[in-house]
């Protein structure tokens, strides 16, 4: 359960740095002229992506811990 809880957590880390690099890239070039101001102004935090990389290791993390405390 610890090794796959790592491997999990390594790739949602991964995920959120290449994320965070093309974002970094993506704001050099020419963007919607339709997109919402907040999503402009807060690219990072506007991002459901990165609201399930924060929220999917904290359902996981409560998710064995109910387990444990059920089953063990």
């Amino acid at each position: 359960m610890t090794v796959l809880l790592l491997i999990a957590a390594a790739v949602v880390v991964a995920s959120f740095i290449l994320s965070l690099m093309y974002i970094r890239k993506q704001q050099h070039h020419e963007s919607d002229q339709e997109t919402n101001r907040t999503i402009l102004r807060h690219p990072v935090m506007a991002n459901p992506i990165f609201l399930s990389y924060i929220l999917f290791p904290v359902v996981v993390a409560i998710g064995v811990v109910v387990y444990l405390y059920y089953f063990y």
